[in-house]
């Protein structure tokens, strides 16, 4: 059986990319860990705060349900 990916991890490592950048090296990634093309749809919506560092912080036990 598969693993989810780790979208928190990768977005928080590459937190200092143009949004541009992120979206397309995301969908890379994401490629690379199914190990082929998507077989559903993702959406992914990436802001850019101008003037200010800000960095992902989303719990853990977030995503558990």
């Amino acid at each position: 059986m598969g693993s989810f990916y780790p979208l928190v991890e990768r977005v928080t490592a590459w937190a200092d990319q143009r949004p541009d950048a992120l979206v397309r090296r995301i969908g890379a990634d994401l490629r690379a860990h199914t190990g082929g093309p998507l077989a559903d749809d993702m959406a992914l919506i990436v802001l850019q705060r101008e003037g200010a560092r800000v960095r992902a912080r989303i719990p853990a036990n977030r995503w558990d349900s």
